[in-house]
């Protein structure tokens, strides 16, 4: 099996150590509710100041956008009150679940409200991961982390701690 096919069957990882749903996904300050808000009302944004609501996202916390005046053509998720609080607090992987965004978007929300890279849910998920992985014997007793040298047994489980950030193709 080659490096390429073991990825594409990781899509919903089986290992032992993979970090469960619930806990992966946990909001610690959560849940989130929108700001009280209609279409055409207006809120406060970080990065625009005031602007009128345009409509609300399909994620799983609807939330109020913004229209393509200050967006060049896009519509983009108002960052305000409690969207800012979770980015200072929650980990990236939560919020991309709840808000259905990328990580690149939560990344640059991140350094918009000047909020650390590492929150206190990004470092509760780092921990839940890292205990997993020493209890895998597989993964502890490895010398290197070079994809080239292992069994399709330890990429599998290697990709399975990764969870979603799958490898386009074998490294070389």
């Amino acid at each position: 099996m080659s490096f390429a096919e073991l990825t594409e069957s990781m899509s919903s990882p089986k290992s032992s150590h993979s970090v469960p749903i619930g806990i992966r996904y946990t909001l610690i300050a959560g849940p989130y509710t929108p700001p009280p808000s209609n279409v055409g009302g207006f809120l406060e944004d970080e990065r625009f100041g005031l602007v009128e609501v345009s409509g609300y996202t399909g994620g799983r916390i609807p939330w109020p956008t913004v229209g393509r005046r200050y967006t060049r053509g896009k519509r983009a998720i108002i960052l305000c009150s409690p969207l800012t609080e979770a980015l200072k607090l929650e980990s990236v992987t939560a919020i991309r679940y709840w808000w259905g965004v990328s990580r690149t978007t939560v990344a640059r929300w991140k350094r918009t409200v000047n909020a650390r890279p590492r929150s206190e849910g990004s470092q509760r998920l780092y921990q839940v991961v890292c205990e997993s992985v020493a209890r895998d014997p597989l993964i502890q007793n490895s010398k290197s982390t070079n994809p080239v040298y292992h069994s399709p047994e330890f990429l599998r489980r290697l990709l399975a701690m990764a969870g979603n950030r799958g490898f386009a193709e074998a490294p070389r």
